[in-house]
């Protein structure tokens, strides 16, 4: 949310200064005052004339009916996990969004996200893909959007997707997004959870091919891991989990997944429940 407001300000202060800097010019035309003194001045007054305005605009935010819905969404998250309140209020954003008003991208994607995980989570991928057809997909990998989270967000739906994709068996898809997101991501400088999250990705992709000795050594890389977006990310183990299943090891996915809820339980127990979906849907015995 920090990166939101230096990107909001950032803006308005540039768009005041290009209008003071072009009144510094006309005065010393007008007035032969010399740009040495008036410059600075500008400078000082536009980045007071910006946070004005910026506290303005933050104001009429607070007061914007969907974003106290936002706010009440999110806070009933991080208290209750995915509740039938929480979803309820998902479906109310997303009826304003489609027969209304569109939403701004910055609040939508998590009244879409969030959901389409979850019904990931407890098998109903059909129901997932209606929630994620519903993402503009320009918005979400917007330079605006990329600079406020570092692409998160665009990773996040990748994530979300890829595995409805996968479950769903639509390999075309997969490739698509892992092609994508490579093309986005893998670059020598990128972020700890970006390199996280393309694992997870190429993880996928992976399984979908039938490659699985790369998707282990993938699976196996993730666990090695050691900065801190990889500590607080217990996906990694469910990721192992659902390989070892896949190679039909059910006692190892199932000690995976233990390490996964304990992890859960130290860092986000309201998400607790989630794994717990996956692991009653797997038929593992823990």
């Amino acid at each position: 949310m920090k990166n939101v407001f230096v990107y909001t300000y950032g803006l308005l202060f540039l768009i005041v200064l290009a209008f003071a800097v072009m009144l510094a010019i006309l005065i010393h035309q007008l007035t032969g005052a010399s740009l040495l003194i008036l410059i600075p001045v500008m400078v000082v007054l536009s980045a007071l004339i910006a946070l004005v305005i910026f506290k303005v605009l933050m104001s009429k935010e607070k007061r914007d009916p969907m974003a106290k819905l936002h706010q009440e969404y999110m806070n009933e998250f991080r208290v209750n996990g995915v509740s039938e309140k929480m979803l309820s209020m998902a479906d109310q954003a997303i009826n304003e969004h489609v027969n209304v008003k569109p939403i701004g991208i910055t609040y939508f994607k998590d009244f879409v996200l969030l959901p389409a995980d979850h019904f990931n989570m407890i098998g109903d991928f059909d129901r997932a893909m209606k929630y994620l057809q519903l993402i503009d997909e320009n918005e979400i990998r917007s330079k605006s959007i990329m600079f406020i989270d570092n692409g998160l967000s665009v990773l996040t739906y990748f994530t979300v997707k890829i595995y409805t994709l996968y479950s769903l068996k639509d390999r075309e898809g997969i490739k698509k997004i892992y092609d994508e997101a490579k093309n986005i991501f893998e670059k020598p400088d990128k972020k700890d959870f970006q390199a996280v999250i393309l694992d997870s990705l190429e993880f996928y992709y992976l399984l979908s091919v039938c490659e699985y000795e790369k998707a282990k050594e993938v699976a196996d890389r993730m666990l090695k891991y050691d900065n801190k977006f990889a500590e607080y990310y217990p996906t990694k183990y469910a990721i192992n989990a659902e390989l070892e299943l896949l190679l039909g090891e059910k006692e190892k996915a199932a000690e995976f997944m233990r390490t996964c809820l304990e992890k859960t339980e130290k860092i986000a127990p309201v998400l607790k429940p989630e794994y717990e979906c996956l692991i009653k849907r797997w038929g593992l015995e823990l």
